[in-house]
């Protein structure tokens, strides 16, 4: 099933940490965090024509990014530009998987559940370490 666009809470699966940009400064890491609370945490996912998304953070008006053909590895950051993303929905129902349109086998994943670990790009779409739960917010 493929995500509708809103505004959601994103929560990895393994350590149920939330991702959350905690400043608007180009270039800051989005991370993993079970202690920040309020706008910091929301993230609006948009569904473009071609099934593509868009996701920026609320608080910031920054797009989580992980630059064109990052490499696995790579961090994802906040930016004042978008990138589109391949968000798939795994075997669970309700858990996903978040890509980078340009590098479909890689991942966004949190190594382990430590406050602000931040997101980089993994390359098993099994590992749970990489999988999200969209818990949508209501205004």
């Amino acid at each position: 099933m493929s995500l509708s666009t809103g505004t959601y809470v994103i929560k990895n699966v393994l350590s149920g940490n939330s991702l959350a940009l905690l400043d608007p400064n180009d270039g800051t890491s989005v991370v993993g965090s079970a202690e920040q609370v309020g706008r910091v945490m929301h993230w609006n996912v948009v569904r473009l024509g071609n099934g593509k998304y868009t996701v920026e953070n609320v608080e910031q008006a920054s797009y989580a990014n992980a630059g064109p053909r990052s490499p696995a590895g790579g961090y994802v950051v906040g930016r004042g530009t978008s990138q589109q993303l391949a968000i798939q929905e795994t075997r669970r129902k309700d858990v996903y998987t978040i890509s980078p349109a340009d590098r479909t086998l890689y991942f966004w994943g949190l190594e382990d559940g430590d406050e602000e670990t931040p997101v980089t790009l993994g390359t098993t779409a099994t590992d749970s370490h990489n999988h999200w739960q969209f818990e949508h917010v209501k205004y």
